[in-house]
């Protein structure tokens, strides 16, 4: 085996170390894009989950004053 060879080989197992790094950072980048996506799409459940407890609770504490007339204030 000549030097050029053993370089070229050398080279060749660098580049496919190399590949593999960037693969492995590549496919560590999409779980945390898509870790952030199931989390912003919880934030925004949440958030109509919370808007539409807020509106329940106007309607139930209106139903109530209506029912029970208004209480004192504290």
């Amino acid at each position: 085996m000549t030097i050029r060879s053993k370089t070229i080989r050398v080279l060749h197992a660098k580049r496919r170390t190399l590949c593999n790094r960037w693969a492995e950072r590549g496919s560590s980048v999409l779980i945390i894009l898509t870790l952030l996506a199931c989390m912003a799409i919880i934030v925004v459940a949440n958030s109509t989950a919370l808007a539409l407890l807020k509106q329940e609770l106007k309607a139930t504490d209106q139903h109530q004053q209506q029912r029970y007339g208004q209480s004192p204030r504290h």
